[in-house]
């Protein structure tokens, strides 16, 4: 039969389009953009901040309706980078691919390498673009609701709208707001969200752990040259409205050597994007 490339990368395109932390953190609706084998689409969008005047006693013909502002001009450009994995070795690819159970188990595998990679690269983004005016400090030593509750201050204070908030942390770091003493009352009314394992919605921020958010300096940033100085961890909060995330269709799977007594070597290609369309959008606490 040999290897069949659009089987394993319907079943990995597949994966990543409905795993659910995606869908759930970031706005998806771009991908539809994407053109095949492109590697840039333009965001169509209202311009930011149109003006809103009034115009009392105006009737049409009289002042309305005003001039007409050409939005397109305001149009972002989005670049889709490509990514490969190193050449993986897979044995008795006949019988995987003939395995609906087994076909999953390994596309699943792949899948999650590149969701791990978009999710670091994800953090990364935001803490390169947050505005500086919502980077701060922890207020202690370990991160709290006073500290949630000044991520939510910053968002409204930059006019963020509240829905679809995320924050992404560390897993000490959720603990340490879920063990405060002052939430009793609050957890004790969301017990069928604790009983599922999921985390209550709290600040208007929805949660999610994380290992790959990477630490940065003392100021907030990150130190490619040196990432042993990268000694703060960080929470980091967003508006889904404003983080795309497109994962293009065209999932190619390249490159196939024959390993005689080993099997095929394959190396797995998917090409993804991500933008903060807003800088005011996100917010990141560092730890002092």
């Amino acid at each position: 039969m040999g290897f069949i490339k659009t089987l394993w990368a319907d079943k990995i395109y597949q994966n990543l389009y409905e795993d659910p932390q995606l869908k759930t953190l970031f706005n998806r609706s771009l991908e539809i953009l994407v053109r095949k084998g492109g590697n840039k689409i333009t965001i169509p969008k209202i311009a930011a901040n149109a003006a809103v005047k009034r115009t009392d006693n105006l009737t049409v013909g009289a002042g309305l309706p005003l001039p007409i502002k050409d939005i397109d001009k305001d149009a972002a450009d989005f670049d889709i980078y490509e990514y490969s994995t190193d050449p993986i070795v897979i044995r008795n690819i006949d019988v995987i691919q003939s395995n609906e159970n087994l076909l999953k188990d390994n596309t699943d595998e792949i899948a999650q390498m590149f969701k791990e990679h978009i999710l670091q690269s994800v953090a990364d983004h935001i803490i390169r673009n947050v505005a500086a005016a919502n980077k701060s400090p922890w207020k202690s030593n370990a991160f709290s609701k006073e500290d949630l509750a000044e991520m939510e201050v910053l968002l409204d204070n930059a006019k963020i709208l509240s829905n679809n908030r995320f924050a992404m942390m560390k897993s000490n770091d959720a603990s340490s707001v879920l063990t405060e003493d002052g939430m009793a009352a609050y957890f004790a009314q969301q017990q069928a969200a604790l009983t599922a394992g999921k985390l209550p919605e709290l600040f208007g921020f929805g949660f999610t752990k994380t290992t790959l958010i990477p630490k940065t300096k003392a100021d907030g940033t990150i130190d490619d040259a040196a990432p042993e100085n990268n000694v703060k961890r960080n929470v980091l909060g967003w508006r889904k409205q404003h983080m795309h995330l497109v994962i293009q269709t065209d999932i190619e799977v390249v490159g196939s050597e024959r390993a005689e007594y080993l099997g095929g070597v394959y190396a797995f290609t998917t090409r993804y994007g991500v933008k903060l369309e807003r800088s005011e959008a996100a917010v990141q606490k560092t730890e002092q």
